[in-house]
């Protein structure tokens, strides 16, 4: 792990990072509820690393090799837009900004995008009072996680269009029946992956993702789907203002980027070597 690597994530892992702000500074912490399960708090540790040896180095040459920056070639492009119906389009290259719909915050020509690198395609935000915009915020929750050795999360616990269904559950399954760019097998990213998105050379501590391909992109936190191992109420987090991964409590109300696919890593997050052999 290079240098600044290694000092942001030592910085960044404590039980302190990510109260949500929709503009500003974003930290994770522990929200105020009475109704909640009995969780037991505990720092979390500072040297915790979400990922095994092989995994974080894959990680590191894709952010260290800068293809995750705006410098895309037409030749060695490593995002592909895709249109509603998840087909590319014709004009990859045409910077956010430039066109008419970057100007007015308006309706983009794409939905989703792929990455040429890890195979995996993601879900672009709007900016609008629709179900996917970039403010609405989620809290952590799957059922069947529920058990005395683990939490499930709290339901409906974010703020967002549909005030009966800000958690990650339904949020999924919302995308999923509306089939975005054609697909119904949307799901909440693994922390590894999530963190291929970091973009660490463009407006970065601010927004750090290559907004030419992922627009609205809201500064702060983002949920995986990655339980915080030996932390039942915890799962990692990935900020995306201070370019951080750290453990989130699940009641906290987050971002979502969905992700489809699967990354073929030498060896695999263990979640994510079962969910492969599956």
């Amino acid at each position: 792990m290079n240098e600044s690597l290694t000092y942001m994530a030592k910085s960044a892992i404590t039980i302190s990072l990510f109260v949500t702000a929709l503009s500003g500074c974003a930290y994770f912490t522990k929200t105020d509820d009475s109704n909640l399960a009995n969780c037991p708090v505990a720092d979390l540790p500072k040297d915790r690393q979400p990922f095994d040896a092989s995994a974080r180095k894959n990680l590191e040459q894709l952010i260290a090799s800068g293809r995750n920056a705006s410098e895309n070639s037409a030749e060695n492009p490593a995002f592909v837009r895709l249109d509603k119906q998840g087909i590319p389009l014709n004009n990859q290259h045409t910077k956010y900004n430039d066109t008419p719909e970057g100007k007015d915050h308006g309706t983009l020509p794409w939905a989703c995008v792929k990455d040429s690198r890890t195979g995996l395609t993601w879900e672009v935000k709007t900016n609008d009072q629709s179900l996917r915009n970039k403010h609405w915020t989620y809290t952590w929750y799957e059922p069947t996680h529920a058990g005395k050795n683990s939490y499930a999360g709290k339901a409906n616990g974010g703020q967002c269009r549909d005030e009966s269904s800000c958690d990650t559950q339904t949020y999924v399954a919302a995308i999923n029946a509306g089939k975005l760019c054609g697909f119904d097998d949307w799901r909440l990213p693994h922390v590894f992956e999530l963190q291929t998105l970091l973009n660490r050379k463009d407006n970065c501590p601010g927004t750090c993702i290559d907004q030419h391909y992922f627009p609205n992109a809201a500064q702060g936190g983002y949920w995986s789907s990655s339980p915080f191992e030996g932390f039942m109420c915890y799962a990692w987090g990935v900020d995306f203002e201070l370019a951080d991964a750290s453990g989130a409590y699940k009641n906290t109300p987050l971002f979502i980027r969905l992700v489809r696919g699967q990354w073929p890593t030498s060896s695999a997050h263990p979640e994510q070597q079962q969910s492969t052999n599956n």
